[in-house]
């Protein structure tokens, strides 16, 4: 939502990024994650992070990544791609392994949230409750 006139505007422009989550659901994620500006206008609560060096110096931070990590990306997110995700895993000491979610866009938790669950129980070696 670079920005909007309207908060419903953007349910709709977030729709490739979330292709298995229903209307209300894109609808109550935008409401959660957006704000007025001073002129009328509704942009993403979290865009205030790129006013400094916004995301150009974020792979510098890579090689510093020394505890165990795992990434989780959704096979259809346009934020994360392949290579991203290989040059994450070269550059990130801590790295384990990657887990792509079929039938994910870039909101995993949102698209296949029983997929995660089973994903982070692996990882965290939680066994499920019977």
């Amino acid at each position: 939502m670079s920005r909007c006139r309207r908060r419903d505007a953007a349910s709709c422009e977030r729709r490739p990024a979330a292709p298995h989550r229903d209307r209300q659901s894109l609808r109550r994620g935008v409401f959660h994650n957006s704000q007025r500006l001073d002129d009328g206008t509704w942009t993403w609560r979290y865009d205030s992070f790129r006013k400094r060096d916004g995301f150009d110096n974020l792979w510098d931070d890579v090689p510093r990544i020394t505890m165990p990590t795992t990434l989780v990306r959704g096979a259809k997110s346009f934020f994360v791609n392949d290579e991203d995700a290989e040059t994450f895993a070269k550059g990130a000491p801590g790295f384990q392994r990657t887990h792509v979610v079929a039938d994910a866009g870039h909101s995993v938790q949102g698209d296949q949230p029983a997929a995660l669950v089973e994903i982070l129980r692996g990882v965290l070696n939680i066994q499920p409750d019977i």
